[in-house]
């Protein structure tokens, strides 16, 4: 069903979406940043932060089964270059997932095992795919807050990437 030049095809273009929003909140003033507009997680920070944290924990999930508690905080991140820099390991962890894992892999049912100790299985492919589409929401969201500033990200089509 999904292949490993799709995904990471796919992945690809959302790290690079996620950095063309980085880009124009580096222009956002640090009291807009933290402004709560209502749209998202709130605020422009927020929302890259919920972003970002469930990245990182959809990751501890595909990788070991278990939602490993993200030990990112709203005070540690407060402009654009340190979001640029917390994803940073983020992509380099999915990426280096899909470099090795065989097609097989993402046929697998993980049995996830959340903070709450709840299991669910899940197959690979469809955390994968989870993931790709609610960093697309809340980027979508991000965007929306960045145009409300004036620095709108411009077209993140895929095509463009």
């Amino acid at each position: 069903m999904f292949s490993r030049d799709l995904l990471r095809s796919t992945f690809g273009y959302s790290f690079w979406a996620n950095a063309q929003i980085i880009k124009k909140a580096a222009l956002v003033e640090p009291a807009e940043f933290l402004e709560d507009l209502g749209v998202g997680h709130g605020s422009l920070q927020l929302t890259l932060l919920h972003t970002l944290k469930m990245e990182q924990v959809w990751l501890s999930l595909i990788t070991t089964g278990e939602a490993e508690k993200s030990p990112l905080e709203a005070q540690g991140l407060t402009d654009s270059e340190s979001f640029a820099i917390a994803w940073k390991p983020v992509e380099v962890g999915y990426l280096h997932y899909l470099d090795r894992a065989a097609e097989a892999d993402f046929l697998e049912i993980v049995s996830t095992k959340d903070q709450n100790g709840i299991v669910t299985p899940i197959p690979r492919w469809r955390m994968l795919q989870h993931v790709l589409y609610h960093s697309a929401q809340h980027r979508t969201e991000a965007a929306l807050i960045l145009t409300h500033l004036g620095h709108s990200p411009g077209n993140l089509d895929f095509i463009n990437y």
